[in-house]
C-alpha cells in the first residue's frame, strides 16, 4: 500500500508540474497577440532592416556604414554603427510591452535609454528616458528618429545638454547588403 501511495503522490505531482508548464507555454504564446500593437509594428520594421546599409562618403573620404541584425532569439536588434572605426557605437532596441525601447552604447562611455513615443513602422520616434554612466556635465543623446523608406534610411540624432535638447545630426544611409 505505501508503494502505491507513493506512485498515486508522485501521479499527482506530475499532473501538477505539466499543468503549470502548460500555463507558462501558453502565456509565453499570449505574447503573440501583441504583435498587431504600434510598437510590435515598428520592431518588425527594425528586423527588416538586418544587412548592411551605407552612407554617403564622410568627411574623410570612407563612407559610414551601419549593420543591423536580430539576436537574442529575435527579441532584439541590434545595430552597430561605423563598425571598425575609433567611434564604432552598438544600438539595441526591444519591446517592453506595448513600448519599444532603445538603448545607446556611446563612444562617449554613456548609454542614454529611450522609449517609443509615436509615429508609425516607416517613422519611429524615441524620447530619452535616462542615461546610464553619465559624467556630471556631460550631455548624451536624448532623441533619435528613424525614417524607413525603402531601400533608404535617416537617423536624426538629437544631442541634450543640461536637460535641453539641441539640434538633430542627420545620417542618410542607403541598403548595401
Amino acid at each position: 500500500m505505501k508503494r502505491s501511495s507513493s506512485f498515486t503522490a508522485f501521479g499527482c505531482v506530475a499532473v501538477v508540474v505539466a499543468s503549470c508548464l502548460a500555463s507558462r507555454v501558453a502565456l509565453c504564446r499570449s505574447g503573440d497577440d501583441k504583435k498587431d500593437s504600434p510598437a510590435a509594428e515598428q520592431f518588425e520594421a527594425l528586423k527588416r532592416l538586418s544587412g548592411t546599409w551605407e552612407s554617403d562618403k564622410s568627411e574623410d573620404g570612407k563612407p559610414q556604414s551601419v549593420v543591423f541584425r536580430t539576436t537574442s532569439g529575435g527579441s532584439m536588434v541590434m545595430e552597430t554603427m561605423f563598425p571598425g572605426s575609433k567611434h564604432e557605437m552598438v544600438n539595441t532596441y526591444h519591446l517592453d510591452g506595448d513600448k519599444l525601447m532603445a538603448t545607446h552604447y556611446c563612444a562617449m562611455g554613456n548609454q542614454p535609454r529611450m522609449r517609443s513615443s509615436g509615429g508609425d513602422s516607416n517613422d519611429l520616434k524615441f524620447d530619452f528616458v535616462d542615461c546610464t554612466n553619465q559624467k556630471e556635465g556631460q550631455g548624451c543623446m536624448g532623441g533619435l528618429e528613424l525614417i524607413i523608406d525603402g531601400d533608404k534610411l535617416t537617423e536624426k540624432w538629437s544631442f541634450r545638454t543640461d536637460g535641453k535638447m539641441g539640434e538633430a545630426e542627420t545620417f542618410e544611409f542607403h541598403r548595401k547588403a
